[in-house]
């Protein structure tokens, strides 16, 4: 993501011919599952770190691992370099553990000191970060990583710099086994204002769908529950927060409990709270917060591992105005030049080392083990589903609006998959930390085959002024 969408200056990126964060501006929406969902809030708080900054000279000995063994502390390389498991499992074996014998409490947990050590990488040092504070400051105030989540600047036409995609940090409800909404849009708004036993509120389709089938023409997300809907109007999440629900992993992190409004004492906008004041001093309106549930907050991939499900909504959400660009006047209630055509163009990023080989006969299945020979494989390639779906849409060659997009009078590649291949030897672990070797290993891929030619058709897609619109 650094590579393509970034600053591209570590020496392990393919080269790039166009400025650095240039491509970022053009990064519309971006949807991730565990530490999917990190890495994005990981270059989304560096963007925020390094706008206004200026490039990177051409001798920029920036990277992941260079000769010395050193590394630039303000890249997002060296940022993420270190150990942040050591922190959530010494707080769970020296401060959780022994207090659960005696029933005591404390109020912080193991998930809490994951989140610290990750948002830490950020903040300033006066003696080693050269990163100007000016710059901060212009984009966020403070450490981008612990920004107000929801306050990210996504269409800020005052300070362009600033913007970015509109992050889609997703998890699952361990229990309900529903699609849990971390982002900064709320797919059914309406619902989340009406007061508590409003006689006229919509039905909710239980257990994971919050609205009525049909409502509205807003973002549609399927088996889906917005956490906005359990926070009050007042409330938010930080960025490292929301980006580690979605990395809630077992006995690494507890689930997160998240309880509706109507049930928290605390609540500014539950049952007991008071309504705004009108000007003749009487109560107006009244509480707006709903009588949800209780969410235990885990891994998105317990529901989907790849992130994808999310963007598939979208994109079927935006089919409209993707085929007619002028209605984007409507939708964004701004004034810009009509666009002659849009075309969306699909970066996906997998973890895990996949097979070149062909797909081989599956393994024999006893009747006596079938039922459950069949649950684990249907929970093992679920999310295959979505995966396919949009690939299929992002290679077709007819656009929404029934034109064809072209690159120096070819059609345009549209769909970028990067990944994994097995190799001879040891293959690096899914695991928090790797060593030198396996670290390399990855990023050495990056440069290898498939991911390499993907990545240069990529660069020549964004490149400005090379795409064009042909009628179909």
């Amino acid at each position: 993501i650094d590579c393509a969408m970034g600053d591209g200056a570590d020496p392990s990126c393919p080269a790039r011919s166009n400025e650095p964060w240039a491509n970022f501006d053009r990064w519309f929406a971006g949807s991730g599952a565990s530490g999917g969902s990190v890495g994005l809030a990981s270059i989304t708080a560096q963007r925020l770190d390094e706008a206004g900054d200026p490039p990177p000279s051409p001798d920029d000995t920036r990277g992941p691992f260079l000769e010395d063994r050193s590394l630039d502390p303000n890249s997002v390389a060296g940022r993420l370099t270190g150990d942040f498991l050591s922190p959530s499992l010494g707080w769970q074996l020296f401060a959780e553990a022994p207090l659960s014998f005696v029933r005591g409490t404390v109020n912080a947990d193991r998930a809490e000191q994951l989140e610290k050590a990750w948002a830490e990488r950020w903040e300033p040092d006066t003696e080693d970060d050269t990163s100007s504070t000016a710059n901060r400051n212009e984009c966020v105030d403070g450490n981008p990583a612990t920004t107000d989540f929801f306050a990210l600047p996504f269409n800020d036409s005052t300070n362009p710099d600033c913007n970015v995609p509109l992050l889609f940090l997703n998890g699952a409800d361990l229990a309900s086994g529903c699609f849990v909404n971390v982002s900064p849009l709320d797919a059914d708004e309406a619902l989340r204002t009406t007061p508590i036993g409003d006689a006229d509120a919509p039905p909710r389709q239980a257990p994971c769908d919050d609205s009525p089938f049909g409502a509205g023409d807003g973002l549609e997300l399927g088996a889906g529950v917005d956490i906005q809907d359990y926070l009050c109007p007042d409330e938010s999440l930080r960025l490292a927060t929301a980006a580690f629900l979605s990395a809630r992993f077992p006995f690494v992190s507890p689930a997160g409990r998240l309880e509706s409004p109507a049930n928290r004492a605390s609540s500014t906008c539950g049952p007991d709270a008071q309504g705004p004041q009108g000007e003749d001093g009487d109560e107006q309106g009244g509480p707006v917060a709903l009588d949800l549930n209780t969410l235990y907050i885990g891994d998105h991939g317990y529901r989907d591992n790849s992130g994808t499900s999310a963007l598939a909504d979208l994109l079927a959400s935006l089919s409209p105005y993707l085929s007619e660009p002028e209605l984007l006047q409507d939708l964004t209630d701004q004034e810009f030049e009509t666009p002659s055509c849009i075309v969306p163009i699909l970066i996906e990023v997998r973890s895990g080392f996949g097979e070149e080989s062909p797909v081989s006969a599956g393994p024999r299945v006893f009747q006596g083990l079938a039922p459950v020979q069949g649950a684990l494989s249907v929970f093992g390639s679920r999310d295959r589903a979505d995966q396919d779906r949009l690939a299929a849409f992002f290679t077709r060659g007819l656009l929404p609006d029934g034109s064809r997009a072209e690159v120096a009078g070819q059609p345009a590649t549209r769909y970028f998959n990067f990944d994994l291949r097995s190799h001879p030897g040891v293959e690096a672990p899914l695991g928090w930390l790797l060593s030198e070797e396996s670290v390399k290993g990855l990023i050495g891929q990056l440069q290898q085959g498939r991911n390499r030619l993907n990545f240069e058709a990529l660069g020549t897609v964004l490149e400005p002024g090379q795409l064009s619109c042909v009628d179909g």
